[in-house]
């Protein structure tokens, strides 16, 4: 089967990373000849193309062509719409694609609100990591620590608010914070008790953060609550411990790896959850959860799934 790759971004891009380039990392093992033309005139002979995230008024047109020429679009999205512009021309191009892919089953469960009639497939996101066998890095350097690891945009910092508030009058947890490299120096004005560091492309796998938990909060915003359970999944493969919010896709992720003791409902709750580790055996919660993972996060095990629930029906 000849398949044609357009994504909003090159592989520096996470979603592009882990939802296109990822994703077919396997394809001849699966019969699959992945092309990525410039060009979409390029794609009208082949039988499968595959978009990830971009929105134009030519890929539109193109869609409709490739229709007419009887070429099977599927079209994937991660991310919500930034307006109603954005809400418009994304419900026009998955109104006229022929298979829809999302991340989340709360992605799904939205937009099948507007495209009921439409098949929607949920594709986890490939695990965010260099490494095609998957393993998990070892931090016994940390098994002491009291520090907490956040990466995020530093507009986001915010959804920690309750968690930073708290962290003011401790003597016993820190927080590092990974973010872009030019919001540093305002944030350490404002937060002088928060170590912050550089975002680069795979620092959670560095061994300079000296962390033991990772904290993730995805009860923010409605756009955060769809999002997938990406970071956990790295937090796990990174040797961190994840301590995550009551969300969807973290939640659904923590009750597979028998692992709801991780889940907060309110923020400020994370160091009686961190509290409450001290008696559990960690060694086997990261066992099994790469046994987990590997099964379904792996760059074969999506593909693997892609190629059921999409390209064989």
């Amino acid at each position: 089967m000849k398949i044609a790759s357009y994504s909003i971004g090159g592989v520096e891009r996470a979603s592009s990373r882990l939802r296109s380039f990822y994703l077919f990392s396997f394809a001849k093992e699966y019969d699959l000849d992945v092309s990525r033309p410039s060009r979409y005139r390029d794609a009208l002979s082949c039988d499968v193309v595959h978009i990830q995230k971009i929105l134009s008024y030519k890929l539109i047109l193109w869609i409709v062509i490739f229709r007419l020429s009887r070429v099977r679009v599927v079209f994937d999205i991660d991310d919500q719409p930034t307006g109603p512009k954005s809400f418009l021309g994304y419900l026009l191009v998955l109104f006229l694609s022929s298979v829809i892919t999302v991340d989340s089953e709360a992605r799904k469960k939205y937009w099948k609100k507007f495209l009921f009639f439409k098949k929607i497939e949920i594709i986890y996101d490939a695990a965010d990591t260099n490494d095609v066998l998957l393993k998990i890095r070892e931090r016994r350097n940390f098994i002491d620590s009291n520090s907490f690891f956040w990466i995020g945009y530093a507009c986001n910092l915010r959804s920690l608010s309750a968690f930073i508030e708290f962290l003011k009058n401790s003597t016993k947890y820190k927080l590092i914070v990974s973010t872009e490299k030019e919001a540093i120096s305002d944030l350490r004005i404002s937060y002088p008790f928060i170590s912050f560091v550089p975002w680069f492309d795979g620092i959670a796998h560095d061994d300079f953060i000296d962390a033991k938990f990772m904290i993730l909060n995805h009860n923010f915003d409605q756009a955060s609550v769809l999002k997938s359970e990406n970071k956990m999944v790295l937090a796990i493969l990174a040797g961190f411990v994840p301590i995550v919010s009551r969300t969807p896709s973290y939640e659904r992720l923590a009750k597979a790896l028998d692992a709801d003791f991780l889940l907060f409902d309110n923020i400020d709750d994370v160091a009686g959850i961190v509290a409450n580790l001290v008696d559990t055996d960690l060694e086997v919660f990261f066992e099994s959860a790469l046994n987990y993972i590997i099964a379904n996060y792996s760059r074969n095990a999506i593909l693997s799934d892609f190629n059921m629930k999409v390209l064989c029906r």
